[in-house]
Formats: structure tokens, C-alpha cells, sequence
């Protein structure tokens, strides 16, 4: 788990358990040349987060480009 988002570091970063995206994309903000992962299930318990709602917002910050989610 990354405490500090602010924290650069070079190479991949993996979000596990990425829920709606905003950690995922606050570490993309602050690692500009990291590549980040964002994982998850997204259960139906969870129905209100979604890879599509992930992407969506990685999208509207303008970083789609530099995040992939998975299931």
C-alpha cells in the first residue's frame, strides 16, 4: 500500500482493490513516468464503483492513457 502518492517512483505501480480509481489516478498524477494498474473485482457489493467507472474517470483527469484496470 502507497501512503505517500506524492512519492515519485519510476516504473509499474499495481493499485489492488482500485475501487473507483481515485488512488490509482492520484498516484498516476504524482509518478508521471510510471505506468499504473489498477485491480479489482467489483462485486456486486461494491455496485456502485466498476471497471467502466474506473476508466471513465482516469479519462476525465486525462490520464487513460497511462492506466489499465482489470477485473
Amino acid at each position: 500500500m502507497i501512503h505517500n502518492t506524492s512519492k515519485l517512483f519510476l516504473g509499474d505501480i499495481l493499485d489492488v482493490g482500485c475501487g473507483s480509481g481515485a488512488l490509482t489516478i492520484a498516484v498516476a498524477k504524482n509518478n508521471p513516468e510510471a505506468k499504473v494498474f489498477g485491480v479489482d473485482r467489483w462485486g456486486k457489493e461494491y455496485a456502485a464503483f466498476s471497471k467502466a467507472l474506473c476508466e471513465e474517470n482516469a479519462e476525465k483527469m486525462d490520464y487513460f492513457f497511462r492506466i489499465l484496470y482489470y477485473v
